[in-house]
């Protein structure tokens, strides 16, 4: 292989490192360590600038490692956000949580470009976070891409050896206005569960095999079953008979959000749906995965008329238990164990909600 580049001792250094051009092409660079093992790897590129550039920051990166040989060794960031998503799949995160993750690893990856090889500084995710404003995200959601960045990489500073080097990014200042959840009033509650029972059926290619009648009552006991219990999606997805209690109208969820069992109560008239319904299956309650019943929710609600005044997803059924609960008197505490939040502060949101609003059928 064709030598193209040799690099200069630097004073005081007895490290080198040169470049040389692979069969397909692209171009390597490759040191010697101090116990003269070779390394290679790939620029990945086949342009000349580009490869000289990698191979000065090599040299840069193994006198800094001979320097601080205590420095945890920066792993690459495609590596890195790899294991990253490994890991979420071993122990079971909602594919939600995933799907999220993986894009906004994809997001920042290719914003760092040709460094994508380096660990990123802060000046980095300054620029990352004016990038993203600039394509019009807004500060809530740069928010939960700081959230889960600073978790990747705090997560890749505590395995053992170190991937990276932890950090600490600043979060975004909400306007009041941005954190005020979205819910459903109850004329809006009433008209999308009688869209399950009045439109035509939402169907997906494993569902032909039942009539249209089961349908309806399937959808209209799983948005009952969110509006009463609050529950998101994955808990909806992951719970299992064993959990539910129908006859003392009680349901535990299990694989949370915090990682903390909550117990939460429902009505007679879902309890009476949920044995209706259990005559026909068994195992898991709920036989659809939370992409179908984000598209179900979306299409009931874009039948009830609730679309045109906004966005509606699983999540606003959450919303709406719970500024049902704080606007009819529910203490902050209570709500905050029924809701399975970590923080107080979360909670409080809900209670800001109804009393900004002075909706006029707030229990006295």
């Amino acid at each position: 292989i064709p030598a193209v580049s040799g690099g200069t001792r630097r004073s005081g250094s007895n490290l080198m490192a040169w470049l040389v051009k692979a069969k397909k092409g692209n171009i390597q660079v490759r040191w010697y360590d101090r116990n003269g093992v070779r390394h290679s790897e790939s620029t990945r590129t086949k342009d000349l600038r580009r490869a000289e550039r990698c191979r000065l920051k090599k040299e840069l990166e193994l006198e800094d490692r001979r320097d601080h040989p205590d420095r945890p060794v920066p792993t690459p960031l495609i590596d890195l956000f790899r294991l990253r998503i490994e890991y979420l799949e071993r122990y079971n995160y909602s594919w939600g949580t995933i799907r999220r993750e993986d894009i906004i690893h994809r997001n920042f990856r290719d914003f760092m470009g040709d460094n994508f090889h380096k660990t990123p500084s802060l000046t980095d995710f300054e620029a990352y976070k004016r990038h993203r404003f600039e394509t019009g995200i807004s500060p809530g959601g740069m928010n939960v891409e700081i959230r889960h960045l600073s978790s990747t990489f705090n997560w890749g500073a505590q395995q053992s050896p170190p991937l990276c080097n932890r950090v600490k990014i600043q979060l975004i200042k909400e306007n009041d206005e941005e954190r005020i959840p979205s819910f459903l009033e109850e004329d809006e509650v009433t008209a999308l569960l009688s869209a399950t029972l009045e439109s035509p059926v939402r169907r997906f290619s494993f569902d032909q095999n039942r009539d249209e009648d089961y349908y309806k009552r399937y959808w209209h006991m799983l948005f009952s079953f969110f509006l009463e219990t609050g529950a998101r999606i994955g808990e909806a997805v992951n719970l299992e008979w064993k959990d539910l209690n129908t006859t003392r109208r009680i349901v535990i969820f299990r694989k949370t959000k915090s990682r903390k069992n909550r117990a939460v109560n429902f009505s007679i008239d879902l309890s009476k749906q949920l044995n209706a319904y259990r005559k026909d299956t068994d195992g898991r309650v709920f036989l659809h995965n939370e992409s179908g019943i984000y598209l179900a929710v979306r299409y009931y609600a874009k039948k009830a008329g609730i679309e045109e005044r906004e966005k509606c997803h699983p999540h606003t059924l959450r919303h709406t238990f719970a500024t049902h609960h704080a606007i009819n008197g529910t203490d902050p505490m209570t709500l905050k164990a029924l809701m399975g939040h970590s923080s107080i502060v979360t909670t409080n949101r809900y209670f800001h909600l109804a009393n900004a609003h002075n909706l006029p059928w707030v229990r006295k």
